[in-house]
């Protein structure tokens, strides 16, 4: 593309018209050079590409089960509501263990660091449950005596176990919402 000025001087004589086609080839570089540095500072464009070439790879296959979420949502991009893809709830951990124990553990600190963190606030309706769903627990004996028919206080035995696995559910949801609070 640069042309020496020995190759140029047989097909024109005057040295100012070289110099003028060597300044317009320049100017015309320059602006192709500007016009390409532009186009590469308007990221959206090249995002968009490759948005689009990850979803032509993307086997949906995959992804049963899990949402996925555009890598740059625009304010413009307008989905309808039967083309979302469903929100993670609540009970998706991303990090469970395999192993119950050590799951058990976790849920167990956590819920201890929840009890203890004065920045986060139980709701009132969970509040409201464990104290009545405690409060239950501990006079069952006394309400349970005049249909408790069955040997040995079993019926009893089974109402605290009920109570108690819907008293688990209530702090371990409001765990989960403890939780993905404070990743966020």
């Amino acid at each position: 593309m640069f042309h020496r000025m020995d190759d140029m001087s047989d097909t024109t004589t005057d040295p100012e018209a070289v110099g003028a086609t060597e300044v317009h080839a320049l100017l015309l570089r320059v602006s192709k050079l500007e016009e390409t540095v532009e186009a590469l500072r308007d990221t959206e464009n090249l995002e968009t590409r490759i948005v689009e070439r990850l979803r032509s790879r993307h086997d949906p296959a995959e992804d049963v089960g899990r949402a996925s979420q555009p890598v740059h949502p625009q304010e413009t991009d307008v989905v309808h509501p039967s083309q979302q893809t469903p929100s993670p709830s609540l009970s998706s951990d991303p990090v469970k263990s395999p192993w119950l124990l050590f799951d058990m553990f976790r849920e167990f600190t956590n819920m201890l660091a929840m009890l203890f963190d004065m920045s986060f606030h139980l709701g009132w309706t969970t509040r409201v449950i464990v104290i009545v769903i405690l409060a239950v627990m501990m006079t069952c004996d006394w309400w349970m005596f005049p249909i408790n028919v069955i040997p040995f206080g079993i019926g009893t035995k089974i109402v605290n176990l009920l109570l108690g696995f819907v008293l688990f559910k209530v702090v371990s949801w409001e765990t989960r919402r403890y939780v993905s609070q404070r990743r966020v």
